[in-house]
């Protein structure tokens, strides 16, 4: 069986041909800008493939999708895919088994199956990257119903908070996403700077208010983190998405400030780690739901 996976992503879209015999073999992969258009999207995904022949088709996108409707209700960091029919359109372009599942499912999906070898009973994972996405797997499925649940980037860690792109004020997403961690960074120095890499060299040359930055950056994650924790009380939160390569400078204390801010009860249950697969997480749940579905 061969699988191609998708990653929607609001900055790129990553693909990934498998091949699944006896194991499941990683052929290709490779990424490209996330366009404004869909006729764009395809041309582009098209011209990156080797092949046009698969057993099926698994998409990943961001936001509310509603599975019953083939719609995503809301992408607030991607309106490319607002009230698009995800299924009829690959249809056109693809003769196979479309699946569609939200991003951030799919990536949990993806580390729960490939490395946690569905041994964790209530599994968590939170994607930081664009925006913040999260997964749920409950009895070694993703937990959820017609439409996507767990919109953990838009839980609320400040009530009279930054304004995120959702709407709401003061979500998780609007401080430990992209977006939200830069604010923070010219807030702090009243520089504004285009990517969260140039946080971290700066935080790597020593740079006091760099520091204080990621400081800050780790307590709100580890406040977003806690309050999930408190609710779901998983075995294991593991992080990914492109944030999540830099875990070096902001991991440790994220993890000291979630010991303080969780129910006490739960202190020794919940670990957290660092995704494996790190950005890759989706493309590997995509693989991982085509197999579960076949």
């Amino acid at each position: 069986m061969n699988i191609l996976s998708i990653d929607i992503g609001g900055t790129n879209t990553k693909y990934a041909v498998f091949e699944v015999r006896n194991d499941c073999k990683l052929l290709n992969n490779g990424y490209f800008k996330t366009p404004d258009n869909i006729d764009t999207f395809f041309e582009l995904l098209l011209n990156n493939l080797q092949v046009n022949d698969f057993d099926m088709v698994a998409v990943g996108v961001p936001g509310a999708y509603n599975k019953d409707l083939d719609l995503i209700i809301y992408a607030p960091n991607l309106p490319l895919l607002n009230n698009i029919n995800i299924k009829k359109s690959f249809s056109t372009v693809f003769n196979t088994d479309i699946l569609v599942e939200n991003d951030a499912n799919l990536a949990a999906l993806g580390e729960h199956f490939f490395v946690e070898k569905e041994g964790s009973n209530c599994f968590l994972l939170i994607t930081l990257g664009t925006g913040i996405g999260g997964g749920i797997i409950y009895k070694n499925e993703i937990f959820g119903s017609s439409i996507t649940s767990a919109e953990i980037g838009h839980i609320t860690i400040n009530f009279n908070g930054r304004k995120c792109g959702c709407g709401k004020t003061g979500c998780f997403e609007a401080y430990c996403g992209m977006a939200g961690f830069l604010e923070t960074y010219r807030e702090i120095t009243g520089e504004k700077l285009n990517k969260v890499d140039d946080i971290f060299k700066k935080y790597k040359n020593k740079e006091l208010l760099a520091k204080i930055s990621v400081d800050l950056f780790s307590y709100h994650l580890a406040s977003g983190l806690s309050s999930l924790a408190n609710v779901l009380t998983p075995d294991k939160i593991k992080i990914g998405g492109g944030i999540s390569l830099y875990h070096q400078y902001f991991f440790r204390k994220t993890v000291k400030f979630f010991s303080k801010m969780i129910f006490p009860a739960y202190k020794n249950y919940t670990t957290l780690a660092i995704s494996e697969l790190k950005n890759n997480a989706g493309i590997y749940g995509g693989a991982a739901l085509c197999i579960k579905n076949r």
